[in-house]
């Protein structure tokens, strides 16, 4: 009789939970949809702030030249290298990038505001507007045994990704090998230093090791370091005041482009919506992108901005010229007015400009 009270009981319980209402089953189908549309969401708006970091780079600064050596860089600028990298393990990509900045004020972020090579690693904000600087660091553009710097991506064994920096010296028979290492948390912005340190030897040969600042042995000091041990892509590498890149620079264009490339279907959401599809529909949006062109919002009447314009057409559409007897490039006005009413759809008024005389000091005469 207990038996069957038993199987009586679990027929009970077995019922009531193939027999879920439905309602229940509504709400939770909702509830995961949501989730997944919340997660979906997130993903776009972190994708497109990196692509607005990155892109505002390469706008800025460009690219470097094809194939060209670090030594051949020293007096270029431009992104060299970038790729997506998934520093603190949470799931979610970061941005890593490495340039070659200028002195010249053309980034709205210092940091890249330097004649020297740059590398930085953005991450995106799900509750605002922009991506986060995580991380920046300036690398000696020198050749010299002072700045023997090497940069690698680390990947850990507890699955971050760390930066690690290394260099080694040698200077009056004393040698310094110096290492800093940064992670970044999840839930954190901020990469950070999490361990540095260096070892040393004196002209005896004996052996120093220093480990975050104060005096220790080397057992303590490999153990400080070895939790961040890891297979190891190399970014810059130097040896005996040669420097050469860890990675293909065959083509910093197409190594970029191609993480742009990932990135941009989040910048692009709206485009390929069906309802957005209608002929009334993509007109008002193509007429309200150019409404609010940069290009419209150029004061073509001012002089210091169409100088600039103008080096931008003749070098850019590479338009005939010939050279006049004070050896000046002389181009055909009309020529360079259409050309320019082509690309900035605004036509050129010379006449009211009133470009100075050959006496001027002006790299652009009328």
């Amino acid at each position: 009789m207990k038996k069957s009270w038993l199987l009586l009981l679990l027929a009970l319980l077995m019922y009531g939970c193939s027999h879920q209402s439905k309602e229940d089953l509504v709400a939770t189908n909702v509830n995961e949809q949501e989730g997944a549309s919340e997660i979906v969401d997130e993903k776009q708006l972190i994708e497109r702030q990196l692509y607005e970091k990155l892109s505002e780079a390469v706008d800025t600064l460009g690219f470097t030249y094809d194939m060209h050596t670090f030594a051949e860089n020293a007096y270029d600028r431009g992104v060299l290298y970038a790729e997506l990298v998934d520093f603190d393990n949470d799931g979610v990509n970061e941005v890593y990038a490495f340039m070659k900045g200028s002195d010249y004020p053309s980034s709205a972020y210092t940091h890249r505001n330097k004649d020297n090579y740059i590398q930085e690693v953005w991450t995106g904000n799900a509750k605002g507007e922009s991506a986060v600087l995580s991380f920046s660091s300036e690398i000696d553009k020198s050749v010299c045994s002072a700045c023997d710097m090497n940069v690698s991506l680390v990947k850990g064994q507890d699955g971050r990704t760390f930066i690690k920096m290394f260099s080694n010296q040698t200077s009056q028979g004393i040698t310094f090998d110096k290492i800093w290492v940064y992670a970044k948390e999840p839930n954190k912005s901020d990469m950070e230093l999490v361990v540095s340190g260096y070892k040393s030897n004196d002209n005896e040969g004996v052996l120093y090791y220093t480990l975050n600042g104060e005096d220790t042995d080397e057992a303590t000091f490999e153990a400080g370091f070895a939790k961040y041990d890891g297979e190891e892509r190399p970014i810059l590498i130097s040896s005996f005041a040669e420097k050469e890149y860890g990675f293909d620079y065959s083509s910093p264009a197409s190594n970029v482009g191609k993480v742009l490339a990932t990135l941009a279907p989040s910048v692009n959401n709206i485009v390929g919506q069906e309802e957005l599809l209608e002929k009334e529909k993509k007109q008002e949006i193509i007429n309200a992108l150019d409404e609010f062109s940069v290009m419209r919002r150029i004061n073509h009447l001012n002089r210091d901005s169409v100088d600039l314009l103008l080096l931008e057409v003749i070098q850019k559409y590479n338009i005939n010229h010939e050279y006049s007897d004070l050896s000046e490039m002389v181009f055909e006005g009309a020529t360079v007015k259409e050309i320019y009413q082509e690309t900035f759809g605004v036509e050129l008024d010379i006449e009211r400009l009133n470009f100075p005389t050959r006496d001027g000091q002006s790299i652009i005469k009328y």
